[in-house]
């Protein structure tokens, strides 16, 4: 059986939004770190991760997600997680003095801290909820602009 990860990618200003869609692991980590280091490097240093459709998270996607929120967070910007539960939400809690996210305002968020609490962003006067369902998906229409997916 053939394990991918699909990410697709979608702005919300002042986010870009990644959604996941598969399993991150090994054979795949590196499809999300060249798209978050894609974002960063046009710019888009605020991203929100949508891991609703995630299946399965390892070591190596923790290392993928990781490294995406600490260039984020070097380049002035942010990552949230949205979604978070199953494999990938028990790999952060078992993990936590080892990286940056933190759970925020339930329903499965996590916020990469910054060093600096300047250098956090939330959108001014927005709810936590805001663009997204009861279940943590994102709502809207707005246009698919990427989709990349990895094989093994």
């Amino acid at each position: 059986m053939s394990a991918q990860l699909q990410v697709s990618i979608a702005y919300r200003p002042p986010v870009a939004v990644l959604a996941l869609m598969g399993e991150l692991d090994l054979a795949t980590a590196d499809v999300l770190a060249a798209s978050a280091a894609d974002l960063i490097g046009r710019g888009h240093v605020n991203l929100v991760v949508d891991t609703s459709g995630l299946r399965f998270c390892d070591s190596s996607g923790l290392e993928a997600i990781c490294e995406a929120g600490e260039r984020a967070t070097r380049a002035g910007g942010s990552m949230r997680l949205l979604a978070v539960r199953g494999t990938l939400e028990r790999v952060l809690e078992i993990t936590r003095p080892e990286h940056r996210f933190r759970p925020e305002g339930g329903e499965g968020t996590w916020a990469a801290t910054a060093a600096d609490p300047a250098q956090r962003w939330r959108p001014a006067g927005t709810p936590r909820a805001h663009g997204r369902t009861a279940a943590g998906r994102f709502t809207g229409r707005g246009p698919l602009t990427a989709r990349v997916t990895a094989g093994r």
